[in-house]
């Protein structure tokens, strides 16, 4: 949603699913290297896996090579929105009860 609608979805980090969109986040790394990314593989849970990186070659090569699930990398927030001391995510779930009419 970043990526086409830049201005309405610029609350979240920009995000990259590895290794589909390895090379953008390449390109994106090196335009920034000073940024500090986390690496979220898809089937962790409570935690589990995450590590943070500068550079493409600190991605794991199973991950890179689609051995592994996807995982997702973000640019890592430093000061976060906390609510408690504690971070936080929203979800939201909708039913669509019928297409015709929208």
């Amino acid at each position: 949603m970043r990526r086409t609608f830049p201005k309405v979805c610029n609350f979240s980090p920009i995000s990259f699913l590895i290794p589909e969109e390895s090379t953008a986040l390449e390109n994106y790394m090196e335009a920034h290297p000073r940024f500090c990314f986390i690496g979220k593989p898809s089937c962790g849970k409570g935690g589990e896996g995450i590590f943070l990186l500068q550079k493409i070659k600190d991605i794991p090569n199973n991950a890179m090579t689609g051995e592994k699930k996807d995982m997702l990398v973000q640019r890592y927030i430093k000061t976060p929105l906390l609510l408690d001391n504690k971070k936080f995510d929203l979800r939201l779930y909708v039913l669509i009860v019928g297409l015709d009419p929208i």
